[in-house]
């Protein structure tokens, strides 16, 4: 995680990282492994940030 990355830098990868999400599953014949790629991006954008707020 870079910590000093603008805040519209940041907004740019948020926004960007479902089309690579996608263009995965394109690839990806299996829902289980979409599921799990999907909820490690979740994760690591959402529970870690919250984490790292509340420290």
């Amino acid at each position: 995680m870079n910590l000093g990355a603008s805040v519209t830098h940041k907004v740019a990868i948020f926004r960007i990282s479902p089309f690579i999400i996608g263009a995965m599953a394109l690839e990806m014949k299996s829902v289980l492994t979409i599921a799990w790629i999907t909820s490690d991006f979740l994760t690591s954008g959402t529970f870690i940030t919250l984490i790292l707020v509340f420290l």
